[in-house]
């Protein structure tokens, strides 16, 4: 398999990142939640949702908060474009990760996006693959730090598997300052 290009950082199985804020009373904190998406009211801040499912064409994280819960990424197209924001690049799902053009060698494809040689995992264009998690791994979470690992299967269009991925995400709560997020 060949990679030509490299991107940046109803119902979904959703995995939810909660912090707690850094202060001499309260200890700072990680927790991770996995199932459907839902809100625990009390002095957590929801850091992230990562979603995963059938209808995602590749799993996502959204919203994508700092602390203070201020946004980091834009609403649209996960719900109405807000104040400021364009309605454009429905493949911009807050943050992810995926590939332009994946050439998977010796498989023929069947499907294949405009002016994409392989398998397109960037647009979600016609003829788009499928980033499919097939696993969630059970979380693992200290005081500041939590990971989780997924297993992913990419696919063409037609469902046919082009590889095997195994993702950890990472999550560290540095407190009000900052949070950072590796993977």
């Amino acid at each position: 398999m060949r990679v030509k290009s490299c991107v940046p950082l109803g119902l979904l199985l959703v995995m939810t990142v909660w912090t707690r804020p850094l202060s001499a009373a309260d200890a700072p904190g990680v927790s991770i939640v996995a199932g459907r998406a839902r809100s625990i009211p009390d002095r957590r801040e929801l850091a992230t949702r990562y979603y995963m499912g059938p209808d995602a064409a590749k799993p996502y994280f959204w919203p994508l908060n700092g602390p203070g819960g201020v946004r980091l990424t834009r609403a649209w197209p996960m719900e109405a474009a807000g104040p400021g924001e364009s309605a454009d690049h429905v493949h911009q799902k807050s943050a992810w990760f995926g590939h332009g053009d994946v050439i998977p060698e010796g498989m023929e494809l069947k499907h294949k996006a405009n002016g994409i040689s392989g398998v397109d995992f960037w647009t979600e264009e016609a003829g788009h693959g499928q980033i499919v998690c097939t696993e969630v791994g059970k979380p693992a979470v200290t005081v500041d730090h939590g990971q989780i690992l997924t297993h992913n299967e990419w696919r063409t269009a037609e469902g046919s598997k082009v590889l095997d991925e195994t993702r950890i995400i990472h999550l560290h709560n540095l407190g009000m300052q900052a949070r950072f997020a590796r993977s």
